[in-house]
Parts: C-alpha cells; sequence; structure tokens
C-alpha cells in the first residue's frame, strides 16, 4: 500500500509540476496537463486540461458542485466517472486548482487483498486502516460523486483565499498563466488548512523539504519529512 500512496502522492505534484529553479522566475505556466508517463510523445500522457469553464463544457466536462462554504471551494467540473481528474475554477470560471479522487471501495478492496496476501486469512472487517491510515490523514477529505464515496486530494493553484472573492479575469490568465502558486488543502478547511508549497527549488534548502532524484520527463522531485 505504500506504493500505492506515492503514486497518488506524485500524481498531484506531476500535475501541478510548480517547483523550478531560479532560473525560471520569468517563466510563464502557459498550459496545464495531468496523467504522467515515461513517453511524452504517447497521446495518453501530459493530457492538456481546460482552463476555462467554457473550454471545460466544450470538452464535456460536468459540473458537479458550486459552492464556497463546505470542505471544497467553487465550481468543480469532471468528465463521466472519470474521479482521477477534477477540475476546481473560480468564481470568474478561470482554472484554480485540480482534485483527485480515488474510490473508497477501491482503496478498501486492495487493502483487504493486501492483507489476505500476507496472512493467508479473511479479514475480520473489510473495511481497514491496518497499512494506510486514510480515514486520519488530514490530505485525503471525504466526498460523494454521483452515488460514489470517494477520498479526494486538492491542490489549489491559486490562493485559496481569492478564489470565491475576486477570482481571475482571462486578462488575468493570460498574464500570470495558469496559476501563481501551489497550494495542498490539508485538512476540511480549504480556507485555514490550506499550505503554501515552495515554488523554487533554491528556496527548500534549510527546511524539512529534502531533494529527491530527477526522473525523466518528470523532474526533481521533492519530499518532506515529518
Amino acid at each position: 500500500m505504500k506504493y500505492f500512496i506515492i503514486v497518488l502522492i506524485v500524481s498531484i505534484n506531476v500535475t501541478c509540476g510548480l517547483l523550478l529553479s531560479a532560473d525560471d522566475l520569468e517563466s510563464k505556466w502557459d498550459s496545464f496537463k495531468v496523467t504522467w508517463g515515461p513517453n511524452s510523445f504517447n497521446p495518453e500522457y501530459f493530457v492538456k486540461q481546460p482552463r476555462t469553464i467554457a473550454e471545460a463544457k466544450q470538452n464535456n466536462y460536468q459540473q458537479i458542485s458550486d459552492q464556497c462554504e463546505d470542505i471544497f471551494l467553487r465550481q468543480r467540473f469532471m468528465k463521466p466517472n472519470d474521479y482521477g481528474v477534477i477540475l476546481i475554477y473560480d468564481n470568474q470560471g478561470t482554472i484554480a486548482g485540480v482534485q483527485m479522487g480515488v474510490s473508497c471501495c477501491l482503496v478498501f478492496f486492495l487493502t483487504v487483498m493486501y492483507e489476505m496476501f500476507l496472512t493467508k486469512k479473511i479479514p475480520a472487517s473489510m473495511i481497514t486502516d491496518k497499512f494506510y491510515k486514510y480515514s486520519t490523514q488530514k490530505m485525503f477529505n471525504r466526498d460523494t460523486i454521483a452515488g460514489v464515496e470517494l477520498y479526494i486530494l486538492t491542490a489549489y493553484f491559486v490562493d485559496p483565499r481569492t478564489i470565491c472573492q475576486s477570482g481571475r479575469n482571462p486578462s488575468h490568465l493570460n498574464h500570470e498563466g495558469t496559476g501563481t502558486g501551489l497550494w495542498l488543502q490539508n485538512g476540511s478547511n480549504p480556507i485555514r488548512d490550506s499550505i503554501e508549497m515552495p515554488l523554487y527549488d533554491n528556496t527548500v534548502n534549510n527546511t524539512k523539504w529534502a531533494k529527491g532524484v530527477c526522473l525523466p520527463t518528470m523532474g526533481m522531485s521533492n519530499n518532506k519529512s515529518r
């Protein structure tokens, strides 16, 4: 299950792709793509995502929520039955973040199967946190979409405080790019519990962030110790 969790975290990291070097200070985040893969020419990898609600609707994304006083902020869109990519837009219809949903049933199934593989026994409870305590991890929030219970990871590309207030118009999107930073929601309150991540690699020195390895088409990974 540790490998499974690493895949989830890497997915958010790859989706955002924000940790830059000092040489990139003037570069603009002018696109938004998801799904990492070793072959950047494979059309199933690095799939371009709509950065406005108008584009999302043109690409058959469906709205699943529109709220500012709950666990998640503002307008969320996804393609039918694709819980792996849920796009968040601000009150002006501009991209503001992304979510990744994992079916609770799938998590429980994989956990139970892994426990059966190790113990050769059927577990007493089919719902277990034995190998990874999803239910106690603040970064995983529960949600129900179209009757499916999910664990949700959330990353915001702009300060969460602006999503329901000012938002960004097309001029801001063109000038600032897809986002102005990276905030990970680590709790049930998107304003209070969102943590701003380091944007440049030269700002992680002398912090709890440790440089990992550089993977082709993925870049340098950084891990934070507890």
